[in-house]
């Protein structure tokens, strides 16, 4: 058993506050290391997240690039193929980049709720003309 009779207050106190200084020092000195850190992930964070953003509008221009070239291949090929339509029952043009009427079109119905009917009209340099059954959709392939 120790015998704290003899122990000075003061000692005690300067004892406690070394030791207090010394837990102080270590924990700035690992606060400041671990803030070292956080700011080297930060910056890691911040350039992954302009690689990203730099990537993405690479993709961007990419898939501008692929579509223009698709464009550009089908006009050189005198093909045209449009998006989906929905027939109307009446006479419709379906706007097409060929710059010429085409000399072959086909009409191909994607979804129908019964009989399909389909009328070609007098194509334009600018337009396939087609009547296609109300309610059904198709695409339009046209050629020079």
């Amino acid at each position: 058993m120790v015998d704290y009779r003899g122990i000075d207050e003061k000692n005690v106190q300067n004892a406690l506050d070394s030791v207090a200084s010394e837990v102080a020092a270590d924990v700035a000195v690992d606060v400041a290391a671990v803030q070292a850190e956080v700011d080297a992930v930060e910056v890691d964070v911040s350039s992954a997240e302009a690689d990203i953003v730099s990537l993405q509008s690479d993709v961007g221009t990419a898939q501008t690039d692929i579509s223009n070239l698709q464009a550009d291949k089908q006009d050189k090929l005198g093909i045209f193929v449009s998006g989906v339509e929905v027939g109307t029952g009446a006479p419709q043009n379906v706007a097409h980049t060929l710059g010429v009427a085409p000399s072959k079109v086909l009409v191909s119905i994607q979804t129908s709720a019964g009989a399909v009917s389909i009328a070609e009209g007098v194509h334009t340099i600018t337009d396939v003309v087609v009547t296609v059954t109300l309610g059904d959709t198709f695409k339009v392939l046209a050629i020079v």
